[in-house]
């Protein structure tokens, strides 16, 4: 691989060297710029994975070893991916961004709420969850949904869910945009350059919402300020990267 840098060299030895360069390969195609410090992204913990924070577009870009990815369940309070694509045992992930700072209280909640599904919301913490943007009375700052997929189970008992799934109205646009580009075995640019645009107008309309760019945490977001802190870093430092490579 030619002109290592830190998150090549991470990727290499997180993955190999032929997975790794099919990921850059990856990166190129969707016209994502591959990090060249090590605030612009996040090393997941256990080394397994990556996060980059691409704050323009409101989404989350996850790297990760497929095998860690557990049981992928179609549930409108767990947050489902905008669209993924596979490299080998790889899987890559656009998510939407959405608020954070949830605290005990919508843990337990929310928790209830997945056990009546019999879902196992096994690792339940105010790091795992998040508010997707559709308010009511009930609740003010967004419906409360679980961020990371591998932190709930599926029980025994468990059936797929048949209901309506408010996350196809907010983010179905969207998809459909990245099916286009992967509906092609070699992505036209300007598939990939609509992809992007679709991105950027939900982030100005608030559909996508960068939260871990919020200028302050409260109490109620102590238990996790360590993570909100490396997203922010790592949000802010690759911005300026993503704005060059996406300037009109």
């Amino acid at each position: 691989m030619t002109d290592i840098n830190p998150f090549c060299e991470d990727l290499e030895k997180t993955f190999g060297l032929r997975k790794a360069e099919r990921v850059l390969h990856w990166l190129q195609t969707w016209n994502i710029p591959v990090p060249e410090d090590k605030k612009e992204y996040v090393h997941l913990d256990g080394e397994d994975g990556f996060l980059l924070f691409m704050h323009d577009f409101g989404c989350v870009l996850k790297i990760e070893n497929a095998e860690n990815y557990g049981d992928h369940l179609n549930h409108p309070l767990v947050l489902q991916p905008i669209g993924f694509d596979q490299i080998d045992d790889i899987r890559i992930e656009i998510n939407p961004g959405i608020l954070t700072g949830a605290g005990y209280t919508e843990c337990e909640t929310l928790s209830d709420a997945l056990e009546k599904d019999r879902i196992s919301f096994w690792d339940v913490k105010p790091a795992n969850i998040g508010f997707i943007p559709v308010t009511s009375e009930e609740h003010p700052r967004g419906i409360p949904v679980v961020l990371d997929s591998t932190a709930v189970k599926a029980k025994r008992d468990y059936k797929e869910y048949e209901g309506q799934n408010i996350q196809d109205d907010l983010y179905g646009h969207l998809r459909d945009a990245f099916q286009n580009v992967l509906s092609t075995p070699l992505p036209q640019k300007e598939n990939v350059d609509r992809f992007w645009q679709d991105m950027a107008a939900a982030k100005e309309g608030k559909t996508l919402i960068p939260g871990w760019q919020l200028k302050k945490m409260g109490k109620i977001n102590r238990p996790f300020l360590r993570k909100w802190q490396q997203a922010k870093i790592a949000g802010k430092a690759y911005r300026k990267r993503l704005k060059d490579t996406h300037s009109p």
